[in-house]
């Protein structure tokens, strides 16, 4: 199936469409957006963008997409607005790496990518047309659903809340999870699903007080409290950074913890 409504976020978040419905933007090649790269492996260490290692499946080489496209304009100034767009968003994306915004039938997904190799930008065979090429890595295995799903509960049942979120894609999600205080105990994370729980270090300052909220960002391997980074709250000895897998995840955390368990996710697709 082809991917459709390519659109790629320039440094401001914006997302610029590679394709659009004027016909001044079109995509006529889209390679390797699905396909497997040469080689992969089953297990290995993966460098974060911040520095840390997450444990993984990963590529032993990036995927790459190859994208053909051609540029239209009513007159020469138009011809050059359209390709200015289009280049800042693949320059904007050698800085750090952008979102790739597309759809796949009903689904709407997201890669992170970045340039590989030179945009090449040739004159079309009529008036102002410029035929162009280029060539984008996808350093991160996984496409994220655009829609951000979300559960919070406030109900005690046995000692505990409890939440059930459903990740519809192939692979494990990140899920961000958010505590509200106040608690008495510093709060443990558990995916019965998986067996697998993301504790918090057994020190005053990991009780959450009256005014604090906790922001544990699985995906992004950080913890802040109240919006300061805090990764000292964690006990990597007894700690998993668990994903939800594929289906129904069942995740408890004993009411001691705080007063509200969030969490939010993207389905995720290999």
């Amino acid at each position: 199936m082809m991917p459709t409504n390519l659109r790629l976020k320039n440094a401001l978040g914006t997302p610029i469409p590679l394709q659009t419905a004027d016909s001044k933007r079109l995509l006529t090649k889209v390679i390797g957006m699905h396909e497997l790269p040469a080689q992969r492996v089953v297990e290995r260490d993966k460098v974060a963008q911040h520095g840390s290692v997450i444990e993984g499946p990963t590529y032993l080489e990036h995927k790459l997409v190859s994208l053909e496209g051609e540029l239209w304009g009513t007159d020469q100034d138009d011809l050059t607005a359209q390709e200015t767009a289009v280049l800042g968003a693949f320059f904007d994306a050698t800085i750090a790496p952008r979102e790739l915004l597309y759809d796949l039938g009903s689904l709407q997904l997201k890669a992170l990518v970045r340039p590989w190799g030179a945009y090449i930008g040739t004159p079309g065979q009529v008036g102002n047309q410029i035929v162009y090429q280029q060539q984008l890595v996808v350093p991160d295995i996984f496409c994220l659903s655009q829609a951000v799903h979300s559960l919070t509960t406030t109900t005690d049942v046995s000692g505990a809340y409890h939440l059930a979120p459903v990740n519809a894609g192939s692979a494990p999600a990140q899920p961000v999870i958010t505590i509200l205080g106040p608690g008495t105990e510093p709060p443990q994370l558990i995916n019965a699903t998986t067996g697998q729980t993301l504790a918090c270090a057994a020190i005053p300052a990991a009780i959450l007080g009256d005014a604090d909220t906790m922001v544990i960002d699985v995906g992004a391997r950080s913890i802040t409290l109240t919006g300061a980074e805090r990764d000292d709250l964690i006990n990597f000895s007894t700690s998993d950074w668990w994903g939800l897998v594929n289906g129904t995840n069942n995740l408890d955390m004993p009411v001691t913890g705080g007063s509200s368990f969030s969490v939010s996710w993207r389905d995720t697709y290999l």
